[in-house]
């Protein structure tokens, strides 16, 4: 019962949010962030997993990560 309410057994809450890169605005979508390896790059600015962060805004399907999309997260600050 406690892993399907999503809380208790273990089960980490952030992987349920989109993660951002600070460094450009790209958006992580392929899986869960947590089990991305530690060696892990943005594919555009190549920043490591480190500069990312969860995203404050919202996802719906996969997320754009168009260059004009990219940018107005990365002017927004929607981390």
């Amino acid at each position: 019962m406690q892993a399907f309410f999503g809380f208790g057994g273990g089960g980490k809450v952030d992987d349920a949010k989109s993660y951002i890169c600070v460094d450009c605005g790209w958006i992580y979508d392929a899986g869960k962030f947590s089990e991305a390896p530690g060696s892990f790059k943005c594919p555009v600015c190549q920043s490591p997993k480190r500069r990312f962060k969860p995203y404050a805004g919202k996802v719906s399907g996969r997320p754009k990560n168009d260059s004009r999309s990219m940018d107005a997260r990365y002017k927004a600050k929607e981390w």
